[in-house]
């Protein structure tokens, strides 16, 4: 295992000799997806560099049969065909979160890398119902059962239709609630996660609708906790 400390020097020197640090090498999709706040650009534009290391020292480890990944904050080496864990690290989940989670998945979708776009969406729609329940001091099991946790979100935050909403209101939120079981089943089915010689391969359109329609959901779901909060 490798610590960032120990990786900090030679990383530093590569990106040095890549010019990463004047932005020069970093895509113009990571770029035009700046949002003009420096602590949120911060994060996005050093996950970009971060990804971009690991695949140029990837291709050199190309034929070793090993590779490097990453997760949190340590760094490691590992067999070229071990299975890549995503580590979510603990942070307040918000619509900069959010951002960071889309530059990552926009850079697999650049990558060729669907089967990451697939559990990268289903992981903030999952991570921001988990917020939003912990927010409100709901208690649920941890086990992965996304559309528990949106019952349980609805519930918290008064989102049940009623008689009183407007038929096409109520029209869109079951299609929402479809939405969500969709990803929920392509994460299962599909995701990296969980392979298997029988999921569907998806290619780059539908990946990237997969993904814009995760942050689409998790966004309305953070407004209107937003909402419920100031009442």
């Amino acid at each position: 295992m490798f610590s960032p400390a120990q990786l900090r020097p030679v990383i530093n020197e590569y990106l040095a000799g890549s010019r990463f640090s004047q932005l020069k090498e970093i895509d113009n999709f990571v770029l035009e997806g700046l949002t003009g706040d420096v602590s949120k650009d911060i994060l996005i534009v050093a996950e970009a560099i971060k990804r971009r290391v690991i695949q140029e020292i990837n291709a050199i480890l190309l034929y070793s049969n090993f590779k490097l990944v990453s997760s949190g904050n340590s760094w490691e080496i590992v067999a070229a065909d071990n299975d890549i864990k995503i580590s979510v690290p603990i942070k307040r989940i918000n619509s900069g979160y959010i951002s960071n989670l889309l530059a990552q998945g926009l850079d697999d979708l650049q990558d060729n890398d669907f089967d990451s776009v697939v559990t990268k969406s289903r992981t903030i729609v999952e991570e921001v119902f988990l917020q939003i329940l912990a927010d409100n001091n709901v208690e649920c099991k941890h086990n992965g059962d996304i559309s528990k946790y949106r019952n349980l979100v609805v519930k918290t935050l008064g989102m049940r239709p009623s008689k009183e909403w407007n038929p096409r209101v109520t029209k869109m939120i079951s299609h929402l609630n479809g939405i969500i079981d969709l990803i929920a089943e392509m994460r299962n089915k599909d995701g990296d996660a969980h392979a298997s010689n029988e999921r569907v391969k998806i290619k780059a359109a539908e990946a990237e609708l997969l993904l814009n329609t995760s942050v689409s959901v998790a966004t309305y779901y953070l407004r209107i906790s937003d909402r419920h909060t100031l009442g």
